[in-house]
């Protein structure tokens, strides 16, 4: 039985926040593109 190391935990929980931070500025650029849909900025050109 393999006991999970504090260097296995760290490495997990960065994988996460790595995971997190790559999924937020996508969800961010949707949220913005969709925002300037509703407003009407993105046909004013």
């Amino acid at each position: 039985m393999v006991v999970p190391t504090l260097e296995d935990y760290r490495f997990n929980c960065y994988k996460l926040l790595f995971y997190k931070m790559c999924e937020f500025p996508h969800f961010m650029k949707l949220s913005v593109s969709l925002l300037w849909a509703l407003t009407g900025f993105g046909t004013s050109s």
